[in-house]
């Protein structure tokens, strides 16, 4: 038998603790810097204009994420295995831009035929539809450069990218806040493309160049990349309806109230989501590399034992958040604040699924089962709807949070039966780790006293881990092999082995 390469050798495992803290840090600030975005919009927008600015950004995601994202998923997939093949992505760009440019090309028509149909349907003059267009042409760069970028491994760039395109649309609304009086709504849109700008400039500066051109085609990876690339059309439209359901169903049955309180709750939760999402922002080009390399070994180890891992530490890190968000709700919402708080801490706690669920959606990239994956998004969207109707009838919003909270177990449940069919690992601990989220949130609904409930989460967590031999020293031996300064690793095999 051939001997397995060392794991410090696969590119992607030894520098697993440089590129997740530069993808967290990168989405941390991110989500920081995005807030004080929204704060100036509505400070310079007014209620209405911001209304406007909300329908702007709903539109142009619409063509975004139901024409163009479907596009750019499989250019990860190929592109990093091209690029552990040939050290290039050029034969895997070309097949996504021969792709994507004819749909950009009649996106443009569609608007112009129907464009007065929709600035009905918006409310805005003429001079928008350049706007609307020129909006989901960067972004498409954008994103097709990031995905570029996690291909290739430059998880600094991409990082420092994503940073450069929220500061400087935050620079340059802050010179608008002072100096406009006129024309707000356009210099807010402005901002955003000018942040486009400078992070494609930064990305083409940093970058070899040769890596990506010149642009070469190869019929087989075309074939495989609109193979791998159609069943993903049904899975992003419905991520995006996913997104706006909650609401529209509030806003149907609930006080208008309800909408503001639930909508704060929910941003919280998609900024904990943008964090899950940078483990698979790292984890993909992993996960790709071994399956190349034939390391089922290791691709098992990652499902048995690191998720798992990866799992715990975050319900410590969301138990202290949720502490800390608490007496901040008690502020802002001191006459309803115990329900909105049962809200954020349910869908607090839904983002510990999300973490699995990413890890799992990795590998359904991966092995290339992306009409199950379709097929996953399309059931357990329909499972969210109906629940969403049903729980927010009877519960309000705390039921639009616990439609979420099944939705993500679906998805685990769903993406674990399609990977089994190619990595048996085992679920059992999954099992247990949703009983003890279950049983979390359990404890807060019946004491209703944050201490309480803080404190006696913690120790379950403890004894979980322990009593599941979670950290064991056996199973911290992969920390030896990843590339950090000896102090930090040294203190959290530390840390690891007493809870463990």
């Amino acid at each position: 038998m051939a001997e397995l390469e060392s794991v410090r050798n696969l590119k992607g495992i030894n520098t697993i603790f440089s590129d997740s803290a530069f993808t967290i840090i990168g989405r941390i600030i991110n989500n920081i810097l995005y807030f004080i975005f929204i704060t100036f919009i509505v400070k310079i927008l007014g209620e209405k204009k911001y209304s406007e600015y909300s329908l702007f950004l709903m539109t142009t995601q619409f063509l975004y994420i139901i024409f163009l994202v479907w596009t750019q998923s499989a250019l990860l997939r190929y592109g990093r295995e091209e690029f552990l093949l040939r050290t290039k992505i050029n034969r895997t760009l070309t097949s996504q831009l021969i792709l994507a440019l004819p749909i950009i090309f009649l996106l443009i028509i569609l608007i112009f035929i129907f464009r007065q149909q929709l600035l009905n349907y918006l409310g805005f003059s003429n001079f928008f539809i350049p706007l609307i267009i020129l909006y989901f042409i960067m972004n498409f760069i954008n994103e097709t450069l990031y995905y570029s970028l996690q291909a290739l491994g430059n998880f600094k760039i991409f990082a420092i990218a994503q940073m450069s395109e929220k500061f400087f649309a935050l620079f340059i609304l802050i010179i608008g806040y002072f100096l406009l009086d006129n024309s707000k709504l356009f210099f807010v849109i402005f901002s955003l493309l000018i942040g486009f700008i400078f992070a494609q400039v930064f990305i083409f500066f940093k970058t070899k160049i040769n890596l990506i051109f010149p642009l070469e085609y190869d019929k087989k990876i075309f074939q495989k990349y609109l193979k791998y690339s159609i069943p993903v059309i049904f899975g992003s439209a419905s991520a995006y309806f996913l997104n706006w359901i909650d609401l529209g169903i509030i806003k149907e049955k609930l006080a208008k109230e309800i909408i503001g309180q639930y909508f704060y709750c929910q941003q919280i939760f998609n900024g904990l989501t943008q964090l899950n999402m940078a483990l698979f922002t790292v984890i993909s080009p992993l996960v790709i590399t071994l399956l190349v390399k034939n390391r089922f070994d290791l691709l098992k180890k990652i499902l048995d034992e690191l998720s798992i891992m990866a799992i715990m530490i975050a319900l410590v890190i969301f138990n202290f958040l949720f502490f800390f968000l608490y007496f901040l709700l008690l502020y802002l919402f001191p006459n309803n604040h115990f329900a909105i708080a049962q809200t954020l801490m349910i869908l607090i706690f839904s983002s510990t699924f999300a973490i699995f669920t990413n890890i799992l959606a990795a590998y359904i990239m991966a092995f290339e089962l992306m009409f199950l994956y379709s097929i996953n998004n399309f059931l357990a969207l329909s499972i969210k709807i109906i629940l969403s109707y049903f729980f927010i009838d009877k519960f309000g919003m705390i039921g639009a949070a616990l439609s979420t909270f099944v939705y993500f177990i679906c998805n685990q449940v769903f993406y674990s039966i399609f990977i089994l069919q190619k990595i048996k690992f085992s679920l059992t601990k999954y099992f247990y780790l949703i009983a003890l989220v279950i049983f979390q949130i359990f404890i807060f609904l019946c004491f209703k006293n944050i201490f309480i409930s803080f404190f006696a989460n913690l120790i379950l967590i403890y004894l979980f881990a322990k009593i599941g031999k979670i950290f064991s020293s056996e199973k911290l031996l992969i920390l030896n092999e990843i590339n950090l300064p000896n102090i930090i690793k040294n203190n959290l095999i530390n840390v690891l082995k007493f809870i463990g």
